[in-house]
């Protein structure tokens, strides 16, 4: 309690001192485009996600991401760090700080956290006990598409990116993230990463995990989904959803198939770190 009394009474003077580094404590948060609970909102934050802090507005913070988007969370939904930052020991007090709260570390997958696939190495003994942790394997296109079938019924919210609710370029992110890797917020930038896959479009069919994009005529790339692999394919749609690709099927969407313009295969060379994506804030 003395700690954040401390965080909190000395926030506006280190903020004069030109952005900070901040980690996103709860489950998620949401990320408005002004300081107030009814505007629009822009994204969310994650449990674990950094963020650079740019601005103080009474209760609220101005924060940008990874991936250069910007808007206002609660003071109190974010934890302030030291910059630079001593990345060895960041996921540490996280962990520690979530064992405080007798919530087991293998629990958080229900909510989403950037720490929700790591794997623990050694047991905890107290509440205060350091847990060693490691990365899963390399990226897995397979993984992707299993993990994104966990999340069927999951509604559509605009700019969502938890269990709670995901937009479309959302529900690609987190499950990236969920592999440990950064990757953008929205469709038209996902569709830059990868290789392109050539395709039939009279009877397009893909590998698990690839992912697809569709677009208007004179438009940028508008929605994105995850091949399940042959003509099915997994997105965010009014809730998360499996359609297909062939009009002979029950789940077909002519609109998709009319706006899909690319497939993109992604490689594990292709992909960042999550940590190596935070130390670029």
């Amino acid at each position: 309690m003395f700690k954040k009394f401390i965080v909190a009474c000395s926030l506006p003077i280190v903020l004069l001192f030109g952005p900070m580094i901040a980690q996103c404590v709860p489950a998620y948060a949401q990320l408005r485009a002004e300081p107030r609970h009814s505007a629009e909102l822009v994204s969310q934050l994650i449990c674990g996600e950094l963020v650079r802090v740019l601005k103080e507005d009474g209760p609220w913070v101005l924060i940008r991401t990874e991936h250069g988007y910007e808007g206002f969370t609660r003071t109190e939904q974010i934890q302030f760090h030291s910059d630079p930052i001593n990345y060895s020991t960041l996921h540490r007090l996280q962990k520690t700080e979530i064992r405080k709260e007798n919530t087991p570390f293998q629990k958080l997958e229900p909510e989403g956290s950037i720490f929700l696939n790591y794997i623990l190495k050694t047991e905890a003994k107290s509440d205060t006990d350091i847990f060693d942790i490691t990365f899963p394997p390399l990226f897995s296109s397979q993984t992707l598409a299993n993990q994104a079938m966990r999340l069927l019924t999951v509604p559509y919210v605009w700019g969502g990116k938890t269990v709670f609710g995901l937009d479309c370029s959302g529900l690609v992110q987190f499950l990236f993230q969920k592999q440990g890797y950064s990757f953008p917020r929205d469709a038209w930038q996902q569709a830059e990463i990868g290789l392109d896959i050539s395709f039939d479009s009279s009877k397009p069919e893909f590998e698990p995990g690839d992912l697809l994009f569709f677009q208007n005529p004179g438009k940028k790339v508008h929605h994105v989904a995850i091949s399940l692999g042959g003509s099915r394919y997994i997105h965010a749609s009014e809730w998360v959803r499996i359609n297909s690709l062939h009009e002979a099927d029950a789940d077909f969407k002519k609109e998709r198939k009319e706006t899909l313009v690319n497939a993109k295969r992604i490689q594990p060379e292709t992909l960042v770190s999550l940590l190596d994506s935070f130390r670029k804030l």
